[in-house]
């Protein structure tokens, strides 16, 4: 929880501590086993689990109990985490991740498991982003046109729907189109897409956490919401809903 010290290094914390020597924060992402905090400056601060190297500080053993400068990192202008792996906007509007990637999950072109330094994410075009998304093992981006980028694991097909390997690189999606937002949960994705903002979704959906009317899995096109006509303001999935 960031709190610091070694009697913090407990299972649980049944009520809310102060993170440990960090201010100015504006905005905070948690991942699987780690949480970083991005302050007003453009300095990325981490903690907890860094065996991949997900907290940036360029090492890959021990936990971290307090917020410890992302040294590796450059000055970012937005962050977000997941499953083991960090990634963050930097000034000029490029899109690194580092940490966990054993199925491409960095989007560099590489599947080793641990990066201790940011990697550029390969594949991208020059259409600036209006929407970064990640979840589990797959990542997502929304450029300025409408147009949704992907990259990751893809049993799923969420990634991409041509086949079930994994995707290094940022791999476009020729459906949906005119995307406004995606989200979604672990190995599913939804999108608004359209003027109507209409809802798709993608993927995993054994249970029927796509919402389509049925638990056909996985789902390599994007389907239609099943009954009203609803404008999503936005999605946010879980293990299997």
């Amino acid at each position: 929880v960031g709190a610091g010290g070694a009697d913090f290094k407990v299972s649980k914390v049944t009520k809310p501590v102060v993170v440990a020597g960090l201010s100015d924060v504006k905005k905070m992402a948690v991942g699987f086993d780690h949480t970083c905090g991005l302050r007003t400056d453009g300095k990325l601060y981490c903690w907890g689990a860094r065996s991949y190297g997900q907290c940036g500080d360029g090492v890959t053993s021990g936990d971290l109990l307090k917020p410890t400068l992302a040294s590796a990192v450059p000055a970012l202008s937005d962050v977000w985490a997941s499953y083991r792996r960090t990634c963050g906007q930097d000034l000029s509007g490029k899109l690194w991740c580092w940490g966990y990637g054993g199925a491409g999950e960095r989007g560099d072109g590489s599947t080793t498991s641990s990066a201790t330094n940011p990697k550029a994410v390969k594949g991208l075009p020059t259409d600036a982003l209006q929407f970064v998304d990640m979840r589990a093992r797959r990542s997502c981006v929304v450029t300025v046109k409408g147009a949704l980028w992907c990259w990751g694991y893809n049993a799923n097909r969420d990634v991409s729907p041509v086949s079930s390997s994994a995707i290094s690189v940022a791999t476009l999606r020729a459906q949906p189109t005119a995307v406004s937002f995606v989200g979604g949960g672990r190995y599913f994705a939804c999108a608004a897409a359209g003027t109507t903002l209409s809802g798709q979704c993608w993927g995993a959906n054994s249970d029927g956490q796509l919402g389509v009317g049925s638990t056909a899995s996985p789902l390599a096109t994007p389907a239609a919401f099943a009954g009203a006509v609803v404008q999503p303001l936005g999605f946010s999935g879980g293990r299997r809903h």
